[in-house]
C-alpha cells in the first residue's frame, strides 16, 4: 500500500507516442501529457535510439511537473508470456520453486533470461489445489526498460502488464464478481495491436499481433489518393 499512498506517475512508451499520467489514490487523475515518440526511437516495444527516448522523457517528465523519480510502466506485451497452471496446494516458500519448475519447457526461453511473477487466483481447499498465474519477460527486455529510465534520471518502480492494467480500468468489482462471461479487450496502437481475455480476474488468453493505427491510416491514404 505504501507504495500507492501519494501521487503515483504512469508510463506508456509507444512507437508514436510517450504518454505519462499522474494519478492520486483519492482523487484521481491529477495530470495528462504526451510528447511524440522521436522517429523510429521505439518501434514495436524494441528501443532503437536510446538517447533521442531520453531526452523525450526528460521533456514529458517537465511537462507532467511530478514530484520525485518513482514511475510505473508497462512492458511491451510482445514481449510478455502469460500462463495458468493448476498446482498442489503448499506453502508460499514452496511456491516460488514450484512455479519456476512448473515454467520450465512452457515458455520458450532459457529460464536464466526470464524474469518472472506470479499470482494465486483461486484456491480449492476441498481438491487441495490452487490456479496459478505466471507471468514471464526476457531479463533484457527489463534491463534495457531500467537503464533507459535511469538515464532520464527516474526510477523504475512497478513493470506491469497492459493486460492486468486495462482490466483494472474497465473490470469493476461488480463486473468481476459476476461470473457472466468473458470480456475481450483489443488496444490498438501505431505498430501493435494487442488483444487479451479475461474470465472475470482470469486472464485467459494474450496475444500482440504487429498491425495497429499506420495500417490504417496509410489504407485510407492508398484509397483516397491523399498524403
Amino acid at each position: 500500500m505504501a507504495l500507492f499512498a501519494s501521487d503515483t506517475v504512469a508510463l506508456d512508451i509507444g512507437s508514436y507516442a510517450i504518454k505519462g499520467a499522474v494519478v492520486n489514490p483519492r482523487s484521481g487523475l491529477k495530470k495528462y501529457a504526451a510528447v511524440p515518440t522521436p522517429q523510429g526511437a521505439a518501434i514495436g516495444g524494441t528501443i532503437n535510439n536510446p538517447e533521442e527516448l531520453v531526452a523525450a522523457l526528460k521533456q514529458l517528465w517537465q511537462m507532467l511537473g511530478a514530484k520525485g523519480s518513482d514511475v510505473i510502466s508497462a512492458v511491451p506485451s510482445q514481449y510478455v508470456f502469460v500462463r495458468n497452471f493448476t498446482l498442489p496446494m503448499m506453502k508460499k516458500s514452496e511456491l516460488e520453486q514450484a512455479v519456476k519448475f512448473q515454467t520450465e519447457g512452457q515458455i520458450p526461453l532459457p529460464p536464466a533470461e526470464l524474469v518472472l511473477d506470479f499470482a494465486v487466483l483461486s484456491e480449492d481447499k476441498k481438491a487441495k489445489q490452487m490456479e496459478v498465474m505466471v507471468a514471464a519477460t526476457r531479463r533484457s527486455v527489463i534491463q534495457q526498460m531500467v537503464q533507459i529510465l535511469a538515464q532520464a534520471e527516474l526510477n523504475a518502480k512497478v513493470f506491469d502488464l497492459e493486460s492486468l492494467a486495462l482490466s483494472r480500468v474497465f473490470l469493476n468489482t461488480e463486473r468481476k464478481q459476476a461470473g457472466d462471461g468473458w470480456d475481450m479487450f483489443i488496444s490498438t496502437g501505431a505498430n501493435t495491436t494487442h488483444i487479451s481475455i479475461f474470465e472475470r480476474n482470469r486472464l485467459l488468453f494474450t496475444r500482440s499481433i504487429p498491425f495497429g493505427g499506420f495500417r490504417f491510416t496509410r489504407a485510407l491514404s492508398m484509397e483516397q489518393s491523399i498524403s
